[in-house]
């Protein structure tokens, strides 16, 4: 038998409740009506029943600005509004869509799907995929010792730069630089 996923407020209420036979039998028999356990007569009888004998999850709740993942879709986006507690609106400004979730479906994003996606946004914002370079584009040493001009970029996606230095794996690239302007930002050209 499957876990009752419940709300904080239900999964409180719960926790404060007594002995699992009185609190099923005042479930059925008249509901709650004392504020801080009301919440709990949105479940059915069986949700109760589950929720007090086989246990429950707790579903996450979440606030605007939260970064979330739609667990079906893969989808990242941050919210931006919660109407009545049921429906999140994840905000993906920079595809164009605002889209609503049953919050069922989400969860929090971790830490490094939040710093992909932000990457994955700020290139999106130059008509690019991540590290997508192109002639022209410039680059500077993470150690901001020298600047580095893209001549040429291999099928591969590894660059060759200007001078004749030769082509170094994207990877490498991607660890050692990052971008200072891109070739069509570039006014001396």
């Amino acid at each position: 038998m499957e876990k009752v996923k419940v709300t904080q407020d239900q999964a409180d209420a719960l926790e404060r409740t007594g002995d699992k036979g009185d609190v099923l039998a005042t479930h059925i028999k008249y509901g709650w009506v004392h504020h801080d356990n009301e919440c709990l007569n949105s479940l059915s009888i069986d949700e109760m029943a589950r929720a007090l004998y086989v246990g429950y999850e707790v579903i996450p709740s979440f606030k605007a600005g939260d970064w979330i993942v739609h667990e079906q879709s893969g989808y990242i986006g941050i919210i931006t509004k919660i109407t009545n507690g049921r429906y999140v609106y994840g905000d993906a400004r920079q595809d164009g869509f605002l889209a609503g979730f049953a919050q069922e479906v989400l969860r929090h994003a971790t830490e490094s799907e939040v710093a992909e996606e932000i990457q994955r946004r700020w290139w999106k914002n130059y008509d690019r995929d991540v590290w997508e370079l192109k002639p022209k584009d410039v680059l500077v040493a993470e150690d901001g010792g020298y600047l580095v001009e893209v001549k040429r970029v291999l099928s591969c996606g590894s660059p060759l730069f200007v001078g004749g230095v030769k082509s170094t794996p994207l990877d490498e690239v991607e660890e050692m630089f990052k971008v200072v302007c891109f070739a069509q930002d570039r006014k001396d050209v």
